[in-house]
């Protein structure tokens, strides 16, 4: 599969079952046809950049994601941290100091739980 065309459909197919839902809760959620979803996934049909998008906001997935070639994700780290970005994204400065600060105590027990697994 060289061209992006014929790599959205079954990158569309994992998102969607990494996310645990049907193609009609997809279809639903993205405001089409679960038969359309369906096209896409085989490769019978290829999306247009709004059917992308609606099945991107859908999945909560960065439309990148879909777009770029495999080799043009830097990692699936770099995923997580584009989820989380866009968690953020719309909240007010005072929930990202909250966010912050849970991150940040989280953090601090996890590497002192782990001190403490490894006898340090």
């Amino acid at each position: 599969m060289s061209r992006w065309e014929d790599a959205i459909g079954p990158k569309i197919r994992t998102a969607r079952l990494r996310a645990n839902m049907s193609q009609e809760r997809l279809a639903e959620k993205a405001g089409l046809a679960a038969g359309y979803i369906s096209q896409i996934e085989t490769g019978r049909k290829t999306p247009s950049a709004k059917a992308i998008s609606r099945i991107s906001e859908a999945l909560q997935m960065d439309m990148a994601e879909f777009l770029l070639r495999d080799r043009e994700i830097s990692s699936e780290r770099d995923a997580w941290i584009s989820r989380i970005v866009r968690l953020l994204e719309a909240r007010s400065e005072a929930d990202l100091r909250f966010a912050y600060d849970i991150l940040a105590r989280m953090f601090e027990h996890f590497t002192s739980y782990e001190g403490e697994s490894r006898g340090l």
